[in-house]
């Protein structure tokens, strides 16, 4: 369909999102604990609902959590995007500690964007 004309970059919606460095996380959306498809699954749904006038999320890598650590709502364990093997590795926010366990394993989920 024929849109409006123009190429602007979105309006970001600070109400709903916290920018950390150069990645934005989805701080005003209600933070689930899932397991690691899920996690991917829930990114995807914000990304295509532009969530906060972005549309880029996904899940995040360790290192990415880390540097965000003080903008993180809950100091707890997070999904991440790295796996090792057959295992998912997880960001413990509270001991600033990355560990791996099973996929199946369910643990926060903070999304995040670049513009």
């Amino acid at each position: 369909g024929g849109g409006k004309g123009g190429h602007r970059p979105p309006r970001i919606d600070r109400t709903k999102v916290t920018k950390s460095g150069g990645i934005y996380l989805a701080t005003g959306e209600p933070v689930p604990k899932l397991t690691f498809s899920k996690a991917r699954l829930h990114c995807r749904r914000l990304a295509r609902k532009r969530f906060g006038g972005l549309r880029r999320w996904r899940l995040p890598k360790a290192s990415e959590l880390r540097r965000a650590r003080d903008r993180l709502p809950d100091k707890t364990l997070y999904v991440t995007a790295d796996r090792v093997g057959d295992k998912a590795i997880f960001y413990d926010a509270f001991r600033d500690k990355v560990r791996e366990g099973p996929v199946s394993r369910t643990a926060r989920v903070m999304c995040v964007a670049r513009r």
